[in-house]
């Protein structure tokens, strides 16, 4: 069993995100998750789906693939990544400005991953992406509970889907023990809510129709 990283918009900040994450894991003498190459857009991508050399195509059933993108804390419809944004900083503080959105809507995404290659009988699918199991205002379901739907639908009927309760980051610290200032003495990613930070694994829903399959070890 094998992890990977897969930026289905394959920007510079998506790019550096993963990066960041690769950094963290080499630093706990874990091996880093291969990032799944890909294009940015265009006709390069299309020719390599049409062909069968989709960048998913070489995983296993037992793999574990983490699907790294832009939502919204407080839960969104779409995920989503700017083309062309660049770095900028103000005050010490980098942020990144610009460029013309690709989103993708939960059908959307899972037709994508399909046209990629990714096996129907492929289980565990990580939706890193900022509150992808938070329940949007208005809305009855999740984008990773929505995803999961959608996988569903197209024959992927073993597929376990996680979702995150918070805004996720892809870099290591020691993060807060909830004593005081005490803090973790081995460094894990991080996920913020509200003003506090946690674990990843702490705070995350799992949409399957095998509950209890999937254990998270993020």
């Amino acid at each position: 069993m094998a992890g990977y990283i897969y930026l289905p918009v394959n920007t510079e900040e998506m790019r550096n995100f993963a990066k960041d994450w690769r950094e963290g894991q080499r630093e706990k003498g874990k091996r880093p998750y291969e990032v799944l190459k890909n294009f940015e857009e265009g006709f390069g991508k299309g020719l390599l789906r049409g062909i069968g050399l989709g960048v998913l195509r070489g995983l296993s059933a037992q793999d574990k693939l983490y699907v790294v993108c832009h939502g919204l804390a407080e839960g969104s419809n779409v995920v989503a990544a700017a083309r062309g944004a660049k770095k900028v900083w103000n005050g010490g503080l980098s942020s990144w400005k610009g460029g013309t959105f690709k989103i993708y809507r939960p059908a959307e995404l899972a037709a994508a991953m399909e046209k990629e290659g990714l096996l129907k009988s492929f289980v565990d699918l990580r939706l890193f992406v900022c509150g992808s199991a938070v329940v949007p205002d208005g809305q009855a379901k999740s984008f990773a509970e929505k995803l999961f739907e959608a996988m569903k639908a197209i024959g992927y009927n073993h597929i376990a889907v996680t979702g995150y309760l918070g805004t996720v980051g892809g870099q290591y610290g020691r993060r807060p023990t909830g004593k005081g200032y005490e803090r973790t003495v081995e460094k894990y990613k991080a996920l913020d809510i509200g003003q506090k930070t946690y674990r990843p694994s702490d705070y995350k829903e799992v949409f399957s129709s095998r509950p209890g399959a999937i254990v998270l070890d993020d």
